[in-house]
């Protein structure tokens, strides 16, 4: 019967997630509801996955989520079980398609307790998991609209939502009013959701008087980098506990919240709904205030009649104006003057992408104005400028036969395209075959991208006046020799009819360095190559890379007061800007010695010798060997041992010991020094026995004491450790004493040392005794004189 045949446990794993860290209970209600499921339906649960606090509308910020994904490749599981389909995720229809594709091409089910299996392999399970996806992804704009809306509430209401506040304290009040407690500017503290907060001006008077001081100094007349020098004088510290930078105290001078009123939506974010979105939310008296609103308006208008000051340019102070785009996300680039951490005025090109752009994962890349307009004047003079490059120019231009009209190609082409992509997202709606999403997926993000190109290629081309590039480049070639000092209004405006955009892309490395790469795209009537690339190394010239170009161009090892010198800035300054060329392969740094290109080659000669003397030993050999052998720096030693294991001569065991790659030899340990002493027959001495193994003294005294504990050693006092078997007698003062009286006559230290093979200083203490006993009288000049010779 089929009530008797058992049934078969199927593999599975379970995924939990919840939004927010305020949902406590939900996890565990999941993990209930997911074990009743298992149990019914005979699914044996592997391990769980669970991302807590993360929202489902990101896939790429739920580290478990990741996880689960690239185990389903594997093999280990047959099923994935969830409370519900929202729990997978809340993306967007078309952002979630690949990650059913992947788990039905690794033969993966998605189970959840609402609703059962969501099916992918036939025409009716996929659209109701489209429904039930778009349903979850309704239900998160309803949640955020919801959670906005109470914000609004309480902001209304008076109760301060943000974190801490410079100079303003946080009073805690409970459900009922009550107040539960007060948190310092500089404290942290996390507060029950239905506790409210209030602010209330710090106890810390240092803090208040800071804040006063800054407003009546600005109405004063005083500069805001006065000010900020001032907080630097007072030693003030931020609420994060860190000093104070110039933009810091701009803030405190431009935030309302000082004047005892909350204005909030001023920098919203929210993906879905923001509390902006009726605009500004202002509520007044929401707490004391430090400064009158009268003399708050004052500061704005003195801030911003000096801004105004500030940014006003002549036409032409920015030569990229309008050429510049992000290769992130694809926004153009504005021009900015900033204050930099040291009080200086720069100019900038910055991303104009909304910050932080979470679907592009946009960085929002910064460069300096000069560095990049002078990489692309140096790309205009080597490339543009040439002969040949304006021969093909010119003649391009007096054949106006041979120039195609592009623009009712890049319109067809146009339409085409749309109607392509019109019928992929059909297709991908009806698709059925799980290798069918990732590729259709793909399929229209290109055909996007193209058609992003071929429209702003359409533009260009009728906006685009017949013959001024040829006119452009000669007005260009005019000043070649000294570009850089002609008339940047005139450079700007030819450059804008040459260059078609420039592409500023900036990623970061595993090691977290910044990189920042250009790409210079030229009009096509004007430059017949390839566009043209900025490395990171040409865009960047910050003072470490400067420095290391620097040593680069010696060809040779530098030392830090070299350096230090020729930089006139401190030796310590030096080192800590070279350690990121060290890091990013730029320079190599030899201890003791200096710095030197990062692929300057070694002298081959002396690695291999350095090599062949390592095999020659019995026992493991170490850099301080080395260094002592052939008379070089511990960075030289380091890099010939490194030198010989790369090329199969040598290997390391352990930490601090290389030997012949063919060697048995392992670290040297307890065993090695224990055969080495006995071997000697004769007293060796902590000093000579860590020179001998490269080790450490004391890791020499722990190996003696270990074996004069097991009785494999003797230690005489003052003199070292022997083997038990070495006829090494012990020395007592009753045995100097019996050599006097046999002997009588004249003592001195030399000859105690040489009869009985002990330290000047041993002899010194045993002769005191035997003069305080009376055997031996004490002479200053020659030594020692039996009581008999006296």
């Amino acid at each position: 019967m089929i009530s008797q045949i058992e049934r078969q446990i199927i593999p599975a794993v379970a995924y939990i997630r919840m939004s927010s860290d305020k949902q406590a209970d939900s996890p565990e209600r999941q993990r209930a509801e997911i074990n009743r499921l298992a149990k019914r339906d005979g699914f044996e649960i592997l391990r769980w996955y669970e991302d807590h606090g993360l929202t489902g509308t990101e896939a790429l910020n739920r580290p478990k989520f990741q996880e689960l994904l690239a185990d389903a490749d594997k093999g280990e599981f047959d099923a994935i079980l969830m409370y519900e389909q929202s729990r997978f995720s809340r993306q967007d229809i078309f952002e979630v398609i690949p990650y059913w594709g992947q788990l039905q091409k690794a033969g993966v089910r998605l189970i959840t307790c609402q609703n059962g299996e969501i099916r992918f392999d036939d025409l009716g399970g996929l659209l109701t998991a489209i429904v039930g996806q778009h349903g979850a992804r309704s239900e998160s704009l309803t949640m955020a609209k919801r959670s906005v809306s109470g914000k609004k509430q309480k902001l209304i209401n008076g109760h301060h939502l943000s974190g801490r506040v410079f100079a303003y304290d946080r009073i805690v009040f409970d459900e009922t009013g009550k107040q539960i407690k007060r948190i310092g500017h500089r404290e942290t503290f996390r507060k029950s959701i239905t506790w409210r907060v209030k602010l209330d001006p710090s106890t810390d008077r240092a803090a208040v008087d800071a804040v006063q001081f800054a407003f009546q100094a600005v109405q004063d007349g005083y500069r805001v980098a006065d000010v900020y020098e001032e907080f630097k004088r007072r030693n003030l510290k931020t609420s994060l506990g860190k000093p104070f930078r110039y933009d810091g105290v701009q803030r405190i001078l431009q935030n309302p919240i000082y004047t005892g009123r909350t204005i909030s939506g001023r920098f919203s974010n929210g993906k879905f709904s923001r509390i902006d979105d009726e605009g500004l939310i202002i509520a007044e008296d929401t707490h004391p205030a430090l400064v009158t609103v009268e003399q708050f308006d004052d500061v704005q208008s003195i801030l911003r009649r000096k801004k105004q000051h500030q940014v006003t340019t002549a036409a032409g102070t920015f030569l990229l104006s309008g050429l510049i785009r992000c290769g992130t996300c694809g926004s153009s680039f504005h021009c900015s003057h900033a204050v930099n951490g040291s009080g200086e005025m720069n100019d900038y090109y910055r991303c104009s992408g909304s910050h932080p752009d979470k679907k592009t994962k946009c960085v929002h890349p910064t460069v300096t104005a000069a560095d990049l307009e002078r990489e692309v004047l140096k790309a205009v003079k080597n490339h543009l400028l040439t002969d040949e490059n304006l021969k093909r120019c010119w003649a391009a231009y007096a054949n106006p036969e041979a120039t195609i009209n592009l623009a009712g190609q890049f319109e067809d082409k146009i339409i085409e395209l749309k109607a392509m992509i019109a019928t992929g997202q059909k297709n991908l709606i009806l698709a059925t075959r799980p290798e069918d999403f990732a590729v259709i997926s793909d399929q229209l993000q290109d055909w996007k991208s193209e058609l992003r190109g071929l429209q702003r290629q359409s533009v260009d081309q009728q906006s685009s006046n017949p013959g001024i590039e040829p006119l452009s480049l000669e007005k260009l070639r005019e000043c070649r020799d000294s570009i850089e000092l002609a008339d940047r209004k005139l450079i700007a405006v030819a450059l804008a009819k040459v260059i078609d955009h420039i592409i500023v892309t900036r990623i970061y490395s595993s090691t977290r360095q910044r990189i920042t790469t250009a790409k210079v795209l030229f009009r096509s009537d004007s430059y017949f190559g390839e566009p043209i690339e900025i490395s990171d190394q040409e865009l960047t010239r910050r003072p470490w890379r400067i420095m290391a170009q620097w040593i680069i161009e010696q060809k040779r090892l530098v030392s830090l007061k070299e350096i230090s010198k020729n930089f006139k800035t401190t030796q310590s300054n030096v080192s800590n800007r070279l350690g990121r060329a060290v890091q990013c392969g730029l320079l190599q740094k030899v201890q003791g010695k200096g710095w030197a290109d990062g692929e300057m080659e070694l002298n081959q000669t002396q690695w291999r010798d350095v090599a062949a003397w390592v095999q020659s030993r019995k026992n493991p050999t170490t850099v301080d060997h080395v260094m002592k052998r052939f008379e070089l720096h511990r960075g030289l030693a380091n890099a010939h041992l490194r030198y010989g294991v790369q090329n199969d001569l040598l290997k390391k065991i352990g930490n601090r010991h290389w030997v012949d790659i063919k060697s048995e030899l392992k670290s040297t340990g307890y065993e090695d020094i224990l055969g080495w002493v006995i071997e000697q027959d004769r007293i060796c001495s902590v000093a000579e026995t860590a020179e001998e193994f490269g080790i450490k003294q004391s890791q020499v005294r722990s190996y003696f004491a270990k074996a004069v504990e097991k009785k494999k050693l003797a230690h005489h006092p003052r003199r070292g450790w022997a083997s038990l078997t070495a006829d090494i007698p012990f020395v007592t003062a009753e045995d100097v004493e019996d050599y006097c009286h046999e002997k009588r006559g004249h003592f001195d230290v030399g000859e105690i040392c040489d009869v009985f093979e002990i330290k000047p200083g041993q002899v010194y203490k045993i002769m005191r005794k035997l003069v305080a006993k009376g055997v031996v009288t004490k002479d200053e000049e020659t030594g020692w004189n039996h009581i008999t010779t006296v």
